[in-house]
């Protein structure tokens, strides 16, 4: 039995400090690391953690669909994660589950993005509130702008990025390079 239920329900993944309420606001105008924004728990996580994170990708599918990531390969997927673990990184938790990642690796004053949402709790405002612990986060560090590369073929994602403010700063070869001024 997947630990990814369809409700949200405790799995035993979740380990961290008590989180504490914030309004959620677009853009990360409100929210902070370990706020709660619905039902989500935003949190930084530390690369002690990579079990959690193993364990999400381990039932996420479908893998390798956005631009070949997640890999599907265990230990190829395993050295994906640790070289994202050296960036910034959030987790989406609903009860106790890890349902989302999302990371920046900074590169001067600017930021590529990689966001995932596990498939039975998309569209419920993970990648949202992530997001918005992101933009606070970036901010707070003095980066001016995030960027992430995505299938030019992925509406959901080009939609859900442009509804959050997100501008399409070139399409081509079935790529589309989308940037976030902070």
């Amino acid at each position: 039995m997947s630990p990814y239920p369809k409700k949200a329900v405790g799995c035993g993944l979740w380990v961290g400090p008590q989180p504490t309420a914030h309004k959620g606001g677009k853009g990360g105008k409100q929210t902070m690391p370990g706020a709660i924004v619905g039902e989500v728990l935003v949190r930084q996580v530390t690369p002690e953690e990579l079990p959690l994170l193993e364990a999400m990708y381990g039932s996420f599918e479908p893998k390798e669909v956005a631009l070949g990531l997640p890999p599907r390969d265990p230990e190829r997927r395993r050295e994906w994660l640790k070289a994202l673990l050296e960036g910034i990184n959030f987790v989406g938790v609903i009860g106790q589950a890890v349902v989302g990642h999302l990371a920046i690796m900074p590169a001067g004053q600017a930021g590529e993005l990689a966001c995932f949402v596990h498939q039975d709790y998309r569209w419920r405002g993970v990648a949202t509130a992530m997001g918005n612990a992101a933009v606070a986060d970036a901010r707070r560090r003095g980066l001016t702008w995030l960027w992430v590369l995505i299938g030019s073929d992925n509406s959901p994602a080009r939609s859900a990025l442009l509804n959050y403010g997100f501008h399409t700063a070139w399409e081509s070869q079935g790529e589309m390079k989308m940037t976030f001024a902070l």
